[in-house]
């Protein structure tokens, strides 16, 4: 399989980008897992590209991103507490248009 389960998280002052930066990672087909962290599948491609996105976007100083492969498909109930449903074990489909 060439997606792979990602966790982003980001830090950026300005609401404007921040707001921007969110529909982005959701336009990727990221779920909001809490507030400035989303999860999802991405394939290698996907993840360059929100690496120079984010080169791009978080210009000052404070501004933080991180992009790391994570696997919550292993955990147990006691390790995700507090949401309504599981983490997708497998990516969602997508739609080639």
């Amino acid at each position: 399989m060439l997606e792979r389960q990602y966790l982003v998280c980001y830090d950026i002052s300005d609401n404007k980008k921040r707001t921007r930066f969110f529909e982005h990672l959701k336009d990727l087909g990221l779920e909001p897992v809490q507030k400035s962290v989303m999860w999802g599948f991405l394939r290698p491609a996907d993840v360059k590209a929100l690496q120079v996105y984010g080169r791009k976007e978080l210009e000052k100083p404070d501004d933080r991103l991180i992009i790391t492969p994570v696997r919550f498909d292993n955990l147990s109930p006691d390790s995700l507490q507090g949401y309504l449903a599981p983490f997708h074990s497998e990516p969602r489909s997508h739609a080639v248009l």
